[in-house]
């Protein structure tokens, strides 16, 4: 079944068409773009995403058709798998992610658009994932999202093709960007003049991904475990650096108080920071309190802390 939206762009002047008004051009590139885009981000190559865009007679506005070619090969692996969502997906589901249709179930979540408009071109502070949406901060105020809406916000090429749509206000003329279900003629997205910036690509700049402490059991692996503050520990499964800030217990190590040797298992509280770069993963490991030093052969080995 094919997706149908109306896009309007008020404040157009009606005689010009996209050949010679470069804004509205780059505008329905941009739509084109979306909508492919968006198609791939949630479904991958299960579909050939298909967009039609005609101009309508009152040339202010364009009817816009999204439909999917489904590849066999690639259905018959969806259903082999059992997952319920990659089984024959619905265009309409792009539409609602972006907020340009509205959902069936009347889920009172925002789609991308409105997302954008809410956020107010705001740095986000923080993404929770939850087990049935994802919650979305910025500042002091958090919206919550279909995981569909948030595959769609997180991905380059579709904020790439929204800053497109968003160029048409680089023709003086241009009022508003309005999207309408075509079906019921309900306007459910918008963008004015002075909300275009909320819509363009932001930096890409690094972010921090994970930023807790944890209880964790750590090995010495050898008597060579320790190079001034960096400390190296094997957790049962791979080598991990990090800093020692314990200052007691350093205190009691140094001081000759207590010995330590390969194979001992510190029980710790790590401070772990892991930021994702243009260049990659980059974590920070940091021992902020030994809470239990063990030894083997000598301590009865006791369940958790």
């Amino acid at each position: 079944m094919i997706a149908a939206f109306d896009i309007e762009f008020s404040g157009i002047r009606k005689v010009e068409t996209t050949t010679i008004n470069q804004p509205v051009a780059q505008a329905i590139i941009g739509v084109d773009q979306l909508l492919t885009t968006g198609s791939r981000a949630l479904y991958g190559y299960l579909v050939d995403p298909e967009v039609d865009v005609r101009r309508n007679p009152d040339e202010a506005s364009y009817s816009v058709d999204l439909g999917f070619r489904k590849n066999f090969g690639m259905s018959r692996r969806a259903s082999l798998a059992g997952v319920k969502e990659f089984i024959d997906p619905p265009e309409r589901s792009v539409g609602v992610a972006l907020g340009w249709l509205r959902a069936e179930n009347g889920e009172g979540l925002l789609g991308l658009f409105q997302l954008l408009k809410a956020i107010a071109g705001r740095t986000v502070t923080s993404v929770s994932l939850g087990d049935d949406d994802v919650t979305v901060c910025a500042g002091a105020d958090s919206f919550h999202v279909s995981y569909h809406t948030y595959k769609l916000f997180r991905h380059i090429g579709v904020r790439k093709a929204i800053e497109l749509m968003a160029r048409v206000f680089k023709d003086p003329t241009a009022k508003e960007l309005v999207i309408r279900d075509r079906t019921t003629g309900e306007a459910l997205a918008s963008v004015a003049r002075d909300e275009a910036s909320y819509f363009y690509m932001p930096e890409i700049d690094e972010v921090v991904l994970i930023d807790h402490v944890v209880t964790q059991a750590l090995m010495l692996p050898s008597s060579s475990f320790r190079d001034d503050q960096i400390w190296t520990f094997f957790d049962g499964e791979q080598t991990v650096r990090a800093r020692m800030n314990d200052k007691d217990f350093l205190r009691v190590i140094d001081n000759g108080v207590f010995r330590l040797n390969a194979d001992d298992v510190l029980i710790v509280r790590m401070h772990v920071r892991t930021l994702q770069t243009v260049a990659g993963l980059v974590s920070d490991y940091e021992v902020v309190k030994v809470l239990d030093h063990r030894k083997p052969g000598k301590h009865l080995p006791v369940p958790g802390v």
